[in-house]
């Protein structure tokens, strides 16, 4: 939105699923002790692909099984209906 109103394209993105957002979180943790949980496909589960971590997609969202089995990417690790299954 700010590119197509100011023609100016951002020097740095940090919304999902730019990995700039978790630059600071990836510095004392390893992708592989981090898991990120979401309903989202195309921001919250490519976040997870960018940062070679596990996705948990939750259910109860935007997302529906049917989604998730149409993806064109990597599986979630896990699938829940909603955050009560995550523990």
């Amino acid at each position: 939105m700010i590119e197509l109103t100011t023609n100016k394209t951002p020097n740095i993105i940090l919304g999902k699923p730019s990995i700039n957002l978790v630059k600071t979180i990836l510095n004392k943790y390893s992708n592989n002790e981090i898991a990120i949980v979401g309903d989202r496909l195309y921001t919250d589960k490519k976040l997870a692909d960018n940062m070679k971590s596990d996705f948990i997609c939750v259910l109860s969202g935007e997302t529906t099984r049917v989604d998730v089995q149409n993806y064109n990417g990597c599986y979630p690790a896990v699938v829940v209906n909603n955050l009560g299954q995550v523990s």
